[in-house]
């Protein structure tokens, strides 16, 4: 079992961070989702803090009892990673007596194309995010497959994991990719047979996915569920359902086994799109849309006031009489100063 462990300093994602040649957001653009901030993250780990940094899927987010974040080299989005994909470093991670290696992230990133060992003094900026809201998989104009992750303050594009994350990584990423690549051979080759379609999988020119094992059918047959429902998914969401009956997609649909597809949450429209991305899926943790309201007392609304948005209800409101809430809650605090001036007393 591997944990994340930290090599060097890390700066906690915070709404003033500062990025390395990033263009600063006023306060008047940045009024919705759509105008945050948008970065690159490479040579990155997810990992629960609540489990001493835990590797754990990004398939995790959300669940009741973790505390799922990622650290990884952060820079601001770039022309050329709009439907590419950067290299990232090649660092080493420990292994214990025990072959329970801890994979140690040392902050260093190098370019496409430049040997790693010239880059291993290159400075990079680790950060590690904040509470996560959600994470979304894009397939581009172009084809490619991306996967994004959106804090209160960014949005952030998963370049290349860490070498010591890629195996974890690889389940999602390779389900994901698989079901992008299905929608683009059915639209250009519909006739395309699976077997012709996973040799063109295994010659894919991804750089992520050259990382990866090889694709296999067993790959296929094993992440089968997954794949579907991101195809429809996919397909729903850029009004292309008709390629459902495509002979690729049928081929894919009636492979044999297969693991049990994650439910995911679809997105709230039809679509969506930001450059030339568009989502094909999307799994929102952040804020439920059928929770009961939180009931708290008058003065524990008047200390809330403006830190949160919803999900809160005061007492109060469940009375007979309607009352002043401040002269409630002045009352509370008189009540609760003579409560600790009597055990003073004792």
């Amino acid at each position: 079992m591997k944990h994340y462990r930290p090599a060097g300093p890390e700066e906690m994602e915070h709404e003033d961070l500062e990025v390395l040649n990033e263009s600063p957001v006023g306060d008047c653009e940045a009024e919705t989702n759509e105008d945050l901030p948008c970065r690159t993250l490479d040579n990155f780990v997810v990992f629960d803090q609540e489990c001493k940094n835990l590797v754990v899927e990004l398939d995790e987010l959300g669940i009741e009892g973790t505390d799922i974040t990622i650290s990884g080299n952060v820079e601001p989005l770039k022309a050329a990673d709009m439907d590419g994909v950067a290299s990232s470093g090649q660092d080493a991670f420990d292994e214990d007596d025990e072959d329970d290696g801890d994979i140690e992230g040392d902050g260093s990133s190098c370019k496409r194309g430049t040997d790693s060992s010239a880059c291993a003094n290159e400075f990079a900026q680790r950060i590690r995010l904040s509470a996560i809201l959600n994470y979304e998989t894009y397939l581009t104009q172009n084809g490619q497959t991306e996967i994004w992750v959106r804090t209160c303050f960014a949005w952030y594009k998963l370049l290349n994991p860490h070498p010591g994350y890629m195996a974890v990584y690889s389940q999602l990423y390779k389900s994901v990719y698989i079901a992008h690549q299905a929608i683009e051979h059915a639209k250009t080759n519909p006739a395309l047979s699976m077997a012709q379609f996973s040799r063109e999988l295994r010659e894919s020119p991804s750089d992520i996915v050259s990382r990866l094992t090889p694709i296999t059918d067993n790959d296929i047959r094993k992440y089968r569920e997954s794949i579907i429902e991101e195809i429809q998914i996919c397909l729903e969401s850029t009004d292309h359902l008709e390629l459902l009956g495509a002979p690729l997609i049928q081929a894919i649909c009636r492979t044999g086994g297969g693991q049990k597809a994650v439910k995911r949450a679809k997105t709230s429209s039809s679509s969506i799109q930001r450059g030339a991305r568009t989502t094909g899926k999307s799994i929102a943790v952040g804020e439920p849309k059928h929770e009961n309201p939180a009931c708290i007392t008058p003065l524990i609304a008047s200390i809330a006031q403006g830190l949160y948005a919803r999900h809160l209800l005061s007492v109060s409101h469940f009375d007979g009489k309607k009352e002043d809430p401040d002269a409630t809650a002045a009352k509370e605090v008189r009540a609760s100063k003579l409560q600790a001036d009597a055990w003073k007393k004792r």
